[in-house]
């Protein structure tokens, strides 16, 4: 994987906006593309791409009492295919990072085979 410098970031933008638009679509998630953005670009969040632009992934660090945590916040392409050198890759990171702990969110139960646990349920309907 290949980390993205936010400087970097202006001529890969139209591929990485299709993988959130293709991501945001499947998952039907609550976060917008332009809050990707904003936090790619201002620092909070890091992207790393695959290969040539074969998948990529969004990552932040997070803080609870516990101490630091690696938020994985979006898989696309293929590093959500689950290769085993992608998981790899991310617990390097999240111990370079001092993180004891990889967190993400997905309606996808098939995270429970790669050793995710539920940690809580989330349930939303319009009122």
């Amino acid at each position: 994987m290949t980390l993205v410098h936010p400087d970097k970031l202006g001529p890969l933008w139209w591929w990485v906006r299709k993988g959130l638009d293709e991501v945001i679509a499947r998952c039907n998630e609550d976060w917008t593309v332009g809050q990707v953005y904003q936090a790619l670009t201002a620092g909070t969040a890091v992207l790393y791409i695959v290969g040539a632009e074969d998948g990529f992934m969004v990552v932040q660090r997070e803080n609870d009492s516990r101490g630091p945590i690696l938020f994985v916040w979006v898989l696309w392409g293929d590093c959500a295919d689950g290769q085993e050198n992608h998981f790899h890759f991310v617990d390097e990171l999240a111990r370079s990072i001092g993180a004891d702990r990889i967190r993400m969110r997905s309606p996808r139960k098939g995270w429970q085979r790669r050793g995710f646990k539920v940690k809580t349920m989330v349930y939303e309907r319009e009122v």
